[in-house]
Parts: structure tokens; sequence; C-alpha cells
């Protein structure tokens, strides 16, 4: 979230350059966003260790019993953000909405796409829906290995550079 707020406050200030960065995050959330700005600015973080001090830092905040897995979006989203029908709600819809590339456009090279149905990351019902969406422009190649998001990613990476894909 924090990497898609700041690109949006930067690349749609006539839409939402009447709101804070701050009205997009709760109370608790606030309390470690200092950190988090200086993690993402310093750019010597990967985005794995700015996430993990993000669910660890908050999960603390909000109860330490729970696991990480137990945070809801509305632990570090404000309730303004969270609330569809407030006016920073519609404009970062209108934000995602722009971004989206199932209306309107359509790809001028060929989409190759490599993926796992074991990948828990990035569903693999999203491939089918890019090749459902762009039929014909769309090579969608499944890791036979059946193999988890890192593990797909290196055998993609290294049919790559093997030539293949």
């Amino acid at each position: 979230f924090p990497l898609v707020f700041k690109s949006y406050l930067d690349s749609y200030p006539e839409i939402l350059g009447s709101f804070t960065e701050d009205q997009f995050y709760s109370e608790k959330y606030l309390a470690v966003k200092d950190q988090i700005d200086q993690m993402i600015a310093g750019k010597e973080h990967k985005v794995k260790d700015i996430n993990m001090f993000i669910l660890t830092e908050t999960k603390d905040l909000f109860d330490s019993s729970i696991e990480l897995t137990e945070l809801y979006l509305s632990d570090i989203l404000s309730p303004e953000i969270m609330n569809t029908e407030s006016d920073l709600y519609k404009a970062l819809l209108e934000c995602l909405e722009i971004n989206d590339l199932t209306v309107d456009w359509t790809p001028t090279h060929p989409i190759k796409l490599y993926h796992s149905s074991a990948d828990t990351v990035v569903p693999y019902s999203n491939s089918q829906a890019v090749k459902e969406t762009f039929g014909s422009k769309v090579t969608l190649t499944r890791d036979i290995m059946n193999s988890d998001h890192v593990s797909s990613t290196a055998m993609w990476m290294l049919t790559l550079m093997l030539g293949g894909v």
C-alpha cells in the first residue's frame, strides 16, 4: 500500500491533490509510518523486508497474541479509505480505474505468462483471466513442477536464460 499510495499521490494530483497520504492509514499504522517511509526512501531494503516490518510492527501495535495472517486491511487502512462512500475512497477508485488494463486496452505485442497453479501469492486464476481476456495475444505456460511462487519464478528465470519461453 505505501508504494501504491505514494505513486498515485504523485501521478494523479488532479484527483488526489486535496488528500494527504496520512488520510489513507489507521492511527496505529501512522505510529510507524515515518520508519516505513525512511525504509522506502533509503532504497536499501528489499520489499519483503519492508512488508515484514509493516506486519510485525503493526501486529505488535494491535495485539501481540495474534498471528501475522490475522491482520486485516482495516488494521492498516483508515476508516475513511475503507468507507466506499467517502471522497477519498472514490478518488482512489478513480485512480485504480485509470490503471485497469481490462478496459479499452489491447496489448500490441504478444504476452507470455509463466505460472504455477500452486502459486499462493499470485493466483493462477489471474493468468487464466489474462488469457481469456486477450486470447491469442497470450501464451500461458504452466510450471510443470507445480511450484510455489518463488520456485516458479526461479524456474521462469532459468527458462529465460536458457532461451525458452
